[in-house]
Order: structure tokens, then C-alpha cells, then sequence
């Protein structure tokens, strides 16, 4: 459901700046995001869109951390069962007939 990165990184952004402002509308940071990139203002359709599912066959993870926290990538990526991408192919991964309704 998502076509252009660019859409995963206004998601983020306006995320990360709620959570500074106090103004989040779920309850973690990364559930902002899943909800920033719903173009309704209803939480729970947002996680049925954007959300993962078990028959999904693509994920986009979004990874948000300040320079003072540690992270191991490579920790992340062993726990996912497929291939990585370069960000700018994730349209091949879009399916337009749902992403028009």
C-alpha cells in the first residue's frame, strides 16, 4: 500500500514531532507512523491497511532511533525470512488496483 519512500518518511517525521509535541493519537511511536500513512483519520482502519498480516509477502520496516541509541541492523534483518530491496523499487511492490479504491 505504500508507493514512493517519500511516504514512509513524512509518516515518520510527523511521528517523531507529535511524540516531541505530547500530541500522539496511538500509543507507541511506531503506531504513529502506521497511522500516518492512512489517508483516514480512523486508527483501527489504518492498522488494516498498513498493518502486516500473516499472508503478506512484502514489509516495509521503518526503523526510528537517535544518535545516542545503539541498533544492530543485521540483528533486525535475521529476523526477516526474504530479501532487502533498495528503497526506490518499493513501487514494484505496490498493488495499484487497491492503492486506487
Amino acid at each position: 500500500m505504500v508507493l514512493d519512500p517519500f511516504q514512509a518518511l513524512l509518516a515518520a517525521n510527523k511521528a517523531v514531532h507529535v511524540q516531541k509535541i505530547g500530541k500522539m493519537k496511538t500509543r507507541s511511536l511506531y503506531s504513529e507512523i502506521i497511522f500516518n500513512l492512512s489517508p483516514t483519520n480512523n486508527i483501527s482502519e489504518a492498522f488494516k491497511r498498513f498493518g502486516i498480516s500473516d499472508n503478506d509477502n512484502a514489509v516495509l520496516i521503518v526503523l526510528v532511533h537517535n544518535t545516542e541509541e545503539a541498533y544492530n541492523k543485521d540483528d533486525i534483518l535475521s529476523k526477516v525470512d526474504g530479501q532487502q530491496i533498495p528503497a526506490d523499487q518499493i513501487s514494484t511492490l505496490s498493488d495499484l488496483a487497491k492503492i486506487k479504491k
